[in-house]
């Protein structure tokens, strides 16, 4: 039986699920998906119909779709990888039919995002000459061999790979050079702040190691890195916190410290960004799973 003759219906995936897989498509009809569905055209070339509006795909294109968009990919040496997901496998907050708009709009701010559309589907081509299609395979694979952690992976992957899409989109042609050129002295940037995030509280802390001026090198780390320089920090150094809420017995007032925080009213405001929690709760939530194995 050829891949033309499949007739197959995709499950209707709930909760927190994901699953990723080859070449598992139907020509013969439009259809819809209550999941999230990425498509990435990997063989061949075709058309990929979203919505009555028809795109000549080839290998190398990638789609994002939210739930319950119709489309149909035609072709008959079109070969596809679908990551297929429920929005709340990776937050939550998110919801299948506004995944997209969500995801970005939490990761970006909304001024940068311009006049994207964001609202069903996101479409990049030549996806695989700008960015290295590896972490789809490496997708595929985990997904396949099921080891632990799988779905902890899966979701980040999911993560990096959107945000990467993301950046792709937002990047002007003419700076994608000039964000390579740039290269070493952001990952440097991001090795400071990984290494020494106790230490760093804003952004001249970085941008004065590394004779940078601030305005300039953040528009460099957001169109490298998907977010700020000051969200990264933040970030960073909420993952420690979290580490040492954990797994140790410090109190929360000298956790803030420990990290470089004096005002705990911002402490609590950047953990509960990062965390959509309190310390206090996330700490009794770890102890009552500990308690309970």
């Amino acid at each position: 039986m050829g891949i033309l003759d499949l007739n197959i219906t995709m499950p209707n995936f709930q909760g927190e699920v994901i699953t990723v897989q080859r070449d598992v498509m139907s020509f013969s009809k439009y259809h819809k998906h209550q999941f999230v569905e990425i498509a990435y055209f990997y063989h061949g070339t075709g058309k990929h119909i979203i919505d009555g509006k028809t795109f000549d795909v080839k290998a190398g294109d990638i789609f994002v779709l939210n739930s319950n968009v119709l489309h149909q990919f035609n072709g008959d040496d079109l070969r596809v990888i679908n990551v297929m997901f429920s929005a709340n496998f990776i937050s939550p907050d998110y919801t299948n039919d506004c995944f997209i708009k969500q995801f970005c709009e939490s990761h970006f701010d909304k001024s940068d995002l311009g006049e994207i559309d964001l609202n069903r589907y996101l479409y990049i081509p030549d996806f695989s000459c700008k960015y290295s299609d590896a972490i789809i395979y490496d997708m595929l694979q985990e997904c396949n061999m099921h080891m632990e952690c799988c779905s902890t992976i899966l979701r980040n992957n999911v993560e990096i790979l959107m945000v990467n899409l993301m950046r792709l989109l937002l990047i002007k042609d003419n700076e994608i050079p000039l964000l390579y050129s740039h290269k070493n002295t952001l990952e440097k940037a991001i090795s400071l702040i990984d290494e020494n995030v106790s230490d760093i509280n804003k952004v001249e802390d970085i941008t004065d190691k590394i004779g940078y001026n601030k305005l300039y090198f953040n528009r460099l780390f957001k169109n490298y890195m998907g977010i700020s320089i000051s969200k990264y920090i933040r970030k960073k150094k909420m993952e420690k916190v979290s580490n040492l809420l954990m797994h140790t017995n410090f109190t929360i007032e000298k956790i803030a410290e420990m990290v470089g925080y004096v005002d705990m009213k911002s402490f609590y405001s950047a953990f509960k960004k990062e965390m959509n929690t309190s310390p206090g709760s996330y700490r009794a939530k770890f102890i009552k799973v500990e308690k309970s194995k």
